[in-house]
């Protein structure tokens, strides 16, 4: 089968179909201007959408103020795509949790680095000492 593009409608078309349509059906409507703008809002110009919307507010004899705004489809929601910034946002945090363990294992590096000169320092202030001391027993 050949996917076929189809346009979203133009609002002024979209209201003369649905004009059409509660005429057709005799549809008795509390508020048509709330109703016809309705359809036009949430069907977002899609033909399936507007089909869909007229289908099943047909099938109740009248409608009013209520049952409009109750009407709801999903051509008319539009949904914001979180995806990349939940990517972002989970790369974010790997790279600090590495960041993290590099530093941590920097700092320790750094401490036995200090220790070890603590005690090669102390060693040598030992051995000073030790030749010291031999130097004055010597005397």
């Amino acid at each position: 089968m050949k996917e076929i593009a189809v346009k979203p409608l133009p609002q002024v078309v979209i209201r003369e179909i649905v004009k059409k349509y509660i005429a057709a059906k005799g549809v008795l409507i509390e508020s048509p201007d709330l109703y016809i703008s309705h359809v036009v809002k949430q069907s977002g110009g899609v033909p399936q959408a507007i089909y869909d919307m007229l289908d099943e507010s047909g099938k109740e004899r009248i409608i009013d103020k209520r049952k409009v705004r109750e009407m709801r489809h999903e051509a008319g929601v539009f949904y914001l795509d979180f995806t990349p910034m939940v990517m972002i946002l989970g790369a974010l945090i790997v790279s600090m949790r590495y960041r993290t363990t590099e530093q941590q294992n920097n700092r320790t590096t750094e401490q036995q680095n200090n220790r070890t000169t603590e005690q090669q320092n102390n060693r040598t202030t030992e051995q000073q000492n030790n030749r010291t001391t031999e130097q004055q027993n010597n005397r």
